[in-house]
């Protein structure tokens, strides 16, 4: 799978019986930061304990299955337009493929890419694969620029002992501010299908979107002109 949703699966390779004790820690209270933007719908579930806090993690029940949706919202001290390419950057970048995911992409272009990926899990449970398109757009009106990624239905058989992911959905939004710098929003729904219990993933996830905001502020700094 590609480097988007990555971070869903990385941690459970190693930390997945301490998501449990991740994902019963009580609801904070949503700061007061003029560069949040609207959560209507969503519970605060974890906050920077930076003063002023530099970013805020939320979830709520997804739409679509028994499973949480994850958002985590942090300012980056860049243009959106760097900020973009920052984050397209740690998308794709080999480097930040973990150990235990097997990646290959299957084609590549300005707007569109799309992945396999075989993400291998602790015993009991059987690896994982996923086919996903991640598609980038941008908005010249609002200065927005989007990735939204799901999971391509595949008529490849499954590899024995594996299984398919079923459903895959993550957005990464860019947004400018007034003073010319941007935000960034990142939600995830996963469903990692069989037996999984995906209450596991829930703090993993919510951590890794975290790195991934850390990450694309140290990259934008670097592409910065």
């Amino acid at each position: 799978m590609s480097n988007a949703p990555v971070f869903p699966l990385r941690p459970v390779l190693s930390v997945a019986g301490l998501a449990l004790l991740l994902s019963a820690c009580a609801a904070h209270t949503a700061p007061q930061l003029d560069w949040l933007p609207d959560a209507t719908g969503w519970t605060v579930r974890d906050v920077d304990e930076s003063e002023p806090p530099t970013w805020v993690a939320y979830h709520r029940e997804a739409p679509e299955a028994d499973v949480k949706e994850i958002r985590v919202v942090g300012p980056v001290d860049t243009t959106p337009d760097v900020t973009m390419a920052a984050l397209r950057h740690r998308l794709l970048d080999e480097a930040y493929v973990p150990d235990g995911l097997e990646l290959e992409i299957l084609f590549e272009s300005e707007d569109e890419v799309v992945t396999y990926g075989l993400a291998r899990m602790p015993w009991p449970f059987r690896d994982r694969e996923v086919t996903e398109r991640m598609v980038f757009s941008h908005d010249p009106e609002t200065g927005e620029f989007r990735v939204d990624v799901q999971q391509v239905d595949s008529e490849d058989e499954v590899p024995r002992g594996v299984v398919r992911v079923p459903l895959v959905r993550n957005a990464f939004v860019v947004t400018p501010t007034v003073d010319g710098t941007s935000v960034l929003t990142a939600d995830s729904v996963h469903d990692l299908g069989g037996s999984f219990p995906n209450g596991m993933v829930y703090g993993p996830v919510r951590n890794g979107m975290i790195d991934l905001l850390f990450e694309v502020r140290a990259i934008s700094l670097d592409l910065q002109p």
